[in-house]
């Protein structure tokens, strides 16, 4: 099965503190893969230097079957990013946010976007900085769904029942989800197992299920 995120030895210094440790980490096409982890044991920076957004300070991390030193629109456009705290524009609605999103992704898909759209019950015409977080998620959600990404990343689960909901609802077999949560390592696995992909090891102080 084709691997669309492999990590080899992959480490992140922040001066003297080791955030990221001798990484090996394959997620397979078709899979649902999670990081479990207490704040602070690398999850976040461990998607950060999957999608270029910090170097690594040593190792390998392919997504897509591109360096990820090398990302660009290409692999981008294929790739929906959700966090629990990414900043959204306040002044703009759910609509003007998603008309602003799909110029810049040729995947856009207008009639899987307004399936969505009414399924997660998002005010479309209230300002998205009056929205609750939990709405301001669904928006960044939806809009990352509508372009049907082969790479699906949550970071930090942004809501339970939008989640769940696109489990059910949003799966692409042909693609990957990675997920992260902030929980002790020995908690037992949430809903983003499905046919999960193992890491071949880790010496990080993340747990993958």
């Amino acid at each position: 099965m084709t691997a669309v995120i492999e990590t080899t030895a992959l480490f992140k210094d922040f001066g003297r503190t080791r955030a990221v440790w001798n990484l090996d980490l394959t997620v397979a096409e078709g899979s649902v893969f999670a990081l479990l982890g207490p704040n602070g044991s690398g999850k976040t920076t461990t998607i950060k230097l999957l999608l270029n957004l910090l170097r690594p300070s040593a190792g390998t991390a392919v997504v897509l079957g591109t360096s990820s030193r090398n990302l660009g629109p290409p692999q981008l456009q294929q790739i929906g990013y959700v966090s629990e705290n990414q900043d959204v524009p306040g002044w703009m609605t759910a609509r003007q946010l998603l008309e602003y999103c799909r110029a810049m992704y040729p995947g856009w898909d207008d009639a899987f976007c307004d399936e969505l759209r009414p399924q997660l019950d998002l005010p479309m015409d209230r300002p998205l900085g009056r929205l609750s977080r939990g709405a301001r998620a669904k928006a960044v959600l939806l809009s990352s769904l509508a372009y049907r990404p082969r790479l699906l990343v949550l970071d930090e689960r942004p809501s339970v029942d939008s989640t769940r909901w696109c489990g059910r609802r949003c799966y692409r077999p042909s693609g990957a989800w990675l997920a992260t949560k902030a929980a002790p390592c020995s908690s037992p696995p949430t809903i983003w197992r499905r046919s999960s992909a193992w890491p071949s090891g880790s010496g990080s102080s993340m747990t993958a299920f």
